[in-house]
């Protein structure tokens, strides 16, 4: 709890560029979804003749590309918050590098297919994957010098211990934003005053597990 309420202090000192980054982020993720959604489960995306199937495919490869973009900019504003320094909505620009990018492109293809054959497999092994390797993407944020296997490495072993905060932090956040997301205008606000908690409780978490096995 004392680190949810640090969390909470840091957001409220810095509660204008990280809920408008978080908005933005969560506006496009709601209009992606309406893209999909009268495609999913119909005959058509079954299909390799139908254009629903490619229409879907477009926009996951479009949500991915916004959730990089997103993830590049904002970590390192958290980071930035967390340590103490003055943020603006400006700064997500300036923490927006091609070197950061591409750090987080590599990363998550090398994460995200281990996590969905984890998911799809047997469920816990992805879940597992999901929360060890979380802590790579500060890391490759914040030292853009480190190699993306070098970054999940220590990622996994400097988790060791605090696995299960991140896994309830996680889970207490996917679960309301699930409940939320039943109502889209509910879904945006939920996900706009949780996101950016939800990221500075885990920059913490950083903070504490990467200082002591660095």
């Amino acid at each position: 709890m004392d680190r949810i309420k640090a969390a909470i202090e840091i957001v409220k000192k810095n509660y204008i560029p990280l809920m408008a980054i978080a908005l933005a982020y969560s506006l496009l993720e709601l209009g992606i979804m309406k893209v999909i959604s009268p495609y999913m489960g119909s005959h058509s995306i079954t299909s390799i003749f139908s254009g629903g199937v490619y229409i879907v495919i477009f926009a996951l490869v479009i949500f991915e590309l916004i959730r990089i973009t997103f993830l590049t900019g904002f970590l390192p504003m958290v980071l930035a918050a967390v340590s103490g320094q003055e943020i603006s909505i400006s700064s997500f620009k300036g923490f927006l590098t091609k070197k950061r990018f591409f750090n987080v492109l590599i990363l998550e293809i090398v994460v995200l297919p281990i996590f969905v054959a984890g998911l799809v497999l047997l469920i816990i092994p992805g879940v597992y994957w999901f929360v060890v390797t979380i802590v790579a993407y500060f890391i490759v944020v914040e030292h853009q010098e480190k190699g993306t296997l070098d970054s999940i490495s220590a990622s996994i072993s400097s988790t060791k211990g605090y696995g299960w905060w991140i896994f309830l932090y996680i889970c207490v956040f996917s679960m309301i934003s699930f409940f939320a997301s039943l109502i889209p205008v509910v879904s945006v606000i939920t996900d706009t005053l949780l996101t950016p908690t939800l990221y500075v409780a885990l920059a913490l978490i950083y903070r504490e597990c990467y200082k002591e096995n660095d």
